[in-house]
């Protein structure tokens, strides 16, 4: 199943949950605008993808993906 969401009308994030493999959920974040967002609630995720240092931080132009092991 894939779930797309928008946030402030700048950013994307689409979850894909599956039944096998080593992540049950995978979540990924889009920021194509040129301004600053931060990602809460992803604590118990994995860190799969990160063009950027922070794991809360999605700077302006970049992506962040995110498992939730099994």
């Amino acid at each position: 199943m894939l779930r797309t969401n928008h946030f402030d009308y700048r950013i994307l994030r689409y979850c894909v949950k599956q039944n096998k493999g080593k992540y049950q959920e995978i979540v990924a974040y889009f920021n194509p605008s040129y301004y600053d967002f931060e990602i809460n609630d992803m604590d118990e995720y994995e860190v799969i993808y990160n063009d950027h240092e922070s794991c809360t931080y999605l700077a302006p132009i970049s992506m962040k993906i995110f498992g939730l092991k099994r």
